[in-house]
C-alpha cells in the first residue's frame, strides 16, 4: 500500500524537476554580456573620476576617466 504512494510521489517529483529544467529555466532572462561589461566599465570610470577629481597628482587619470565617460555617453 505504501510502495505505490511512494512511487507516485517520486514520479511527481521527477516530473516537477523535469518541467523546471525544460520549461522554466530557459525563460529566465540572462543578462547580455556586453551590457554587463559596459555597466562595469561605467562604474569603474565613475569611481576613478570621483576619487581623482580634486587631487593634483592625478590630473591625467582624472582627465582620461572623464574623457572615457563622455565618450561612452555617461556624462
Amino acid at each position: 500500500m505504501l510502495v505505490p504512494i511512494l512511487v507516485a510521489l517520486a514520479a511527481v517529483w521527477y516530473l516537477m524537476i523535469w518541467i523546471l529544467i525544460k520549461k522554466l529555466i530557459p525563460k529566465i532572462d540572462r543578462p547580455n554580456l556586453k551590457q554587463v561589461v559596459k555597466m562595469v566599465e561605467r562604474d569603474l570610470l565613475r569611481e576613478i573620476e570621483r576619487r581623482t577629481r580634486r587631487k593634483k597628482k592625478y590630473t591625467k587619470e582624472w582627465a582620461e576617466a572623464k574623457r572615457r565617460l563622455e565618450e561612452i555617453g555617461d556624462l
